[in-house]
């Protein structure tokens, strides 16, 4: 489910509709439905009430597969677009998050896609 296999491959652009199409939502149904089964219940985070260090990461792929693909990627994965806005409003990575200390860019300059030379799709210079 990390985006990686496209931003580091030259021919991303070819590869895009599989990932959108098969990959990712493959990635994130398995995650929605692993999302509350690990414990009874509907726990805010994956396994507790207690952000854990999977859950950050978790948050993090979200968050890239978001930034490349646009906000409705996770219109049908109701429990990953709530652990994802629980993530983000937890004291600590909201503070983060509204610092502007976040990278603009994720990726390396050997990138791809997502990088300073070649933006997101609706990422323009202006957005920069």
């Amino acid at each position: 489910m990390h985006p990686s296999q496209l931003v580091y491959d030259s021919d991303y652009t070819s590869k895009m509709n599989k990932y959108m199409t098969e990959t990712l939502p493959t990635w994130l149904g398995h995650f929605e439905k692993l999302k509350g089964s690990l414990k009874l219940g509907e726990p805010r985070f994956f396994v507790s009430d207690e952000l854990t260090h999977a859950d950050t990461y978790m948050f993090y792929a979200l968050d890239l597969n978001q930034r490349l693909l646009g906000d409705g990627i996770l219109d049908d994965f109701p429990r990953l677009k709530n652990f994802k806005e629980e993530v983000a409003n937890t004291p600590k990575i909201k503070a983060y998050l509204d610092s502007g200390r976040q990278p603009t860019f994720p990726n390396g300059k050997t990138a791809f896609l997502d990088n300073e030379a070649n933006p997101a799709p609706g990422y323009g210079k202006a957005d920069l």
